[in-house]
């Protein structure tokens, strides 16, 4: 795979996340190493379409492990899966986020407000490159002419911590959402968020 990495790919840098920080940073760089990526398709033969985050990377995966992310001129994205025998699973990012969780009480008995405020938030992961895609509508409101607050399908490699039911995630075009479910594997984590109004 690296030999046809060589002949049908560009230079990626590898990029090892060691914190919740953010992984693409110079201090993360392992190396760069040539890598190709195509639309679940080894012959190359169709373009990728609507709604499909995930490819098969090209590239000598001696040097990879899951979570690793790779940057280059076909984007950036991260590795879900390295099964022996089988295409390198890779989800194409397209956001940056960050997520928070909510404190809880400061203290038992009477509190003071209790709903979520910026200076209860506590951070979990920030700066980290995910693919975030359209899921389903949500609730309409109560009067016709209101919106559907849809619901979005989040995808991130495995984390140093582990994420929750109503966690807090913002991305890089300054939408807000609430971690809906969030379900970990070995591809990473597949969370259902739902789309907050401001």
């Amino acid at each position: 795979m690296g030999i046809a990495a060589k002949r049908l790919g560009g230079r990626c840098d590898l990029y090892r996340p060691t914190g919740p920080g953010q992984p693409i940073v110079p201090d993360n760089r392992v190396l760069q190493l040539p890598a190709s990526f195509n639309a679940q398709n080894p012959s190359y033969a169709k373009p990728n379409g609507y709604g499909r985050a995930v490819w098969f990377g090209v590239f000598d995966s001696a040097y990879t492990r899951s979570g690793d992310y790779l940057a280059g001129d076909e984007g950036v994205f991260f590795v879900a899966a390295q099964q022996p025998l089988l295409p390198v699973l890779c989800v194409r990012t397209d956001r940056t986020v960050s997520i928070s969780r909510p404190g809880g009480a400061a203290a038992s008995g009477v509190n003071p407000y209790g709903g979520v405020t910026a200076a209860t938030l506590q951070p979990v992961i920030s700066g980290w490159r995910v693919a975030i895609q359209a899921y389903r509508g949500g609730e309409a409101g109560p009067l016709p002419s209101d919106p559907r607050i849809p619901f979005w399908m989040l995808l991130l490699p495995l984390l140093p911590v582990p994420l929750q039911t109503a966690d807090l995630v913002n991305d890089d075009l300054g939408r807000t959402f609430m971690i809906s479910a969030a379900e970990q594997s070995e591809l990473g984590w597949r969370c259902i968020i739902q789309q907050m109004a401001t």
